[in-house]
């Protein structure tokens, strides 16, 4: 990359390790390299995307436990339901990367929105039907 361009390129934050992001997100080491604001946001959403992405697979092995839960389910809806949870995350991820890029929401929140969705579906969806029945 440096052969072709010329000259030293810095590497982008998706090009950094996690310890080198976690060093960049520390205050002293901020004000030490002096990273400018915008570049200081890339960097913690970044750290905090691929902590959120790492714990996703345990989050999703709960969302599968909890489908059978529902009775009269079949194996097909389970894939679906499955299926349907992995696009929305992509999505909800997608969608905190927008508000954290325009300043809408902390980049920390914008990086955990993907998770704490799938979290929070996986809470309703565990919900027992008898909890829903009114007792009569």
């Amino acid at each position: 990359r440096e052969a072709i361009v010329g000259e030293y390129v810095t590497k982008g934050d998706r090009e950094l390790t996690l310890p080198q992001l976690n060093r960049l997100v520390q205050p002293d080491v901020r004000a030490r390299l002096g990273v400018p604001p915008d570049r200081y946001r890339s960097f913690v959403f970044e750290f905090h995307h691929r902590l959120g992405f790492a714990i996703a697979p345990l989050t999703f092995c709960a969302f599968a436990l909890v489908l059978p839960l529902r009775r009269r389910a079949k194996r097909a809806t389970g894939v679906a339901a499955v299926g349907v949870a992995g696009v929305g995350y992509l999505m909800m991820r997608w969608l905190g990367e927008a508000l954290s890029v325009s300043d809408s929401v902390p980049p920390q929140l914008g990086a955990w929105i993907p998770q704490l969705a799938l979290l929070l579906t996986t809470i309703v969806v565990g919900i027992p039907r008898t909890i829903n029945r009114r007792r009569a």
